[in-house]
């Protein structure tokens, strides 16, 4: 080869370099990280996708020991959506593209879709108030999150109520001009406080944009020696709680699972 072409070459093949570096390597993160099943902490081999702020999915395949590698160009806010599980943690993944490759590692934990799976399990209003405590508000924000990047979902929510906190009154009225006693019974007065609250969550949610037709209510009433059911772990039911002996009166389950498009185009 004549020299003069082979340093001809090595100055192509060195700008060719130069630029597919500036251009791509430098301009992307490698998000990595391993996929596990928050219900046995096992690695899970599955699909699942990245979802960005405008629809755009990138489809992630982990291996057999948990572990996926995607690069990503563009920077901005990731949901993790999958067909057959959902992503409890970390609900969204934020990406920052920079001048320089970077790598990027998390930890992905997923629970299997089921009807009746619960997703939140906490002490969510105060009995004697009324008001819902900062463990309740962050159930209910949770939902409305979990809402935008996983619409496919229903659920129920479940509100717990001693009996024994309430006390039967008997009270004087007037009908007509005749005085007339009647007893407001403990059992009518739970139902009141159950009204009451049920309202100020609609007000929490209905602040989030929560569509009414995605949650539905069950109030349970019950007496101080009996113990809320699935208030003990089990397989189908982990909680949120990581402390599962946690007392509880508040807690939302998935009631209903809806198809999605990503479904659909398969």
């Amino acid at each position: 080869m004549n020299l003069s072409v082979f340093f001809i070459l090595s100055f192509l093949f060195s700008i060719t370099a130069i630029f597919s570096q500036n251009s791509g390597i430098k301009s992307t993160v490698l998000l990595k990280g391993r996929v596990f099943n928050y219900k046995t902490m096992t690695p899970i081999e599955t699909k699942f996708f990245l979802v960005q702020n405008d629809g755009k999915k990138i489809q992630v395949k982990s291996s057999s020991d948990g572990s996926f590698f995607i690069p990503l160009s563009s920077s901005g806010e990731y949901s993790v959506q999958s067909d057959n599980w959902l992503c409890i943690d970390p609900l969204t993944i934020n990406i920052s593209i920079g001048e320089q490759y970077t790598e990027q590692n998390v930890a992905l934990y997923f629970l299997p879709f089921e009807v009746g799976l619960v997703l939140k399990k906490v002490k969510g209003f105060d009995a004697n108030t009324q008001d819902l405590t900062n463990a309740g508000r962050d159930a209910l924000q949770f939902i409305c999150n979990l809402n935008k990047f996983t619409p496919k979902l229903n659920y129920t929510i479940k509100l717990i109520i001693e009996l024994n906190q309430f006390k039967s009154e008997t009270k004087t009225i007037l009908e007509g001009k005749k005085k007339k006693k009647i007893t407001i019974t403990a059992k009518e007065k739970a139902e009141e406080f159950s009204k009451t609250l049920i309202e100020k969550i609609n007000q929490l949610l209905v602040s989030c944009k929560m569509p009414e037709r995605k949650y539905s209510y069950q109030v349970d009433y019950i007496t101080e020696a009996e113990s809320p059911k699935g208030s003990k772990k089990s397989q189908k039911n982990p909680g949120n709680v990581r402390d599962n002996k946690l007392h509880h009166n508040l807690e939302i389950s998935i009631s209903g699972i809806l198809k999605t498009d990503i479904q659909e185009k398969k």
